[in-house]
C-alpha cells in the first residue's frame, strides 16, 4: 500500500483490481484501500473508474437485467451462452449480435429471452434453421435485421407466417432475392 501511496502504477493497477474482483473479505481492509486510493489523484481518478465499473455491473446484475445489449465482434456462440447464463435478461428489449461469430446454436438462448423485441444480426452465420425457432418462439419481435446472413427465401416463410402484422421493419440487404420474396407475400 505504500507504493500506492507514492502512485507506483503496478500497485494502484492491483489494488483497483482487488477492489474490482471483490478480492478483500474484510470490511475496514477493503476502506483502507479506498482510502489509499483517494490519498492521491491518480488513485482518486483509478477509484472514480473502478466505481463506474461497479456500477455497470450493478446494472446489469440488477432485477430483470439490462434493456440494451451490444455484443462485440468475436464473440462466439459460447461466449453468449456464457454471459446469459451469469444473470437475469427478463428485460433485454434490444440485442445486437452483428458482426459476431454466432451461428444458428446460439437461438436456443435467445428464445430464452421474453422481451426481446429488437434484433440485430446482420453479418452472422445465423440462417433459416434459427428464424424457424425465432417465429415459433419470440412473437413479439419488431425489428429485425439479416443483412448479409445466410438467410434464404425458406427462413423468410417463417418469419412471414409470423409477424406479417407485427413487424416494424426488416432488413435484408444482401441476404435474398428480396423482389422474388415480396412479390410472393405481397
Amino acid at each position: 500500500m505504500l507504493l500506492a501511496l507514492r502512485e507506483s502504477q503496478s500497485s494502484l493497477d492491483t489494488v483497483c483490481a482487488m477492489l474490482d474482483c471483490d478480492a478483500v473479505e474484510i470490511h475496514d481492509n477493503r476502506l483502507q484501500l479506498i482510502s489509499t486510493l483517494g490519498s492521491t489523484p491518480i488513485g482518486l481518478k483509478m477509484y472514480a473508474k473502478v466505481c463506474e465499473r461497479q456500477r455497470a455491473l450493478q446494472e446489469l446484475q440488477q432485477k430483470g437485467g439490462p434493456r440494451k445489449l451490444t455484443l462485440p465482434s468475436p464473440w462466439t456462440d459460447n461466449d453468449l451462452a456464457s454471459l446469459l447464463s451469469k444473470g437475469s435478461y427478463g428485460n433485454l428489449e434490444s440485442l445486437s449480435l452483428a458482426f459476431t461469430n454466432v451461428t444458428n446454436a446460439c437461438v436456443e438462448h435467445l428464445i430464452k429471452l421474453p422481451a426481446l423485441r429488437y434484433l440485430n444480426l446482420w453479418s452472422t452465420r445465423f440462417g433459416d434453421a434459427a428464424l424457424e425457432l425465432i417465429s415459433e418462439h419470440l412473437n413479439q419481435i419488431e425489428v429485425l435485421n439479416l443483412c448479409e446472413t445466410p438467410v434464404t427465401d425458406k427462413g423468410l416463410t417463417y418469419l412471414a407466417i409470423v409477424y406479417a402484422a407485427t413487424f416494424r421493419e426488416i432488413s435484408l440487404q444482401a441476404s435474398i432475392e428480396i423482389a422474388k420474396f415480396i412479390g410472393d407475400y405481397s
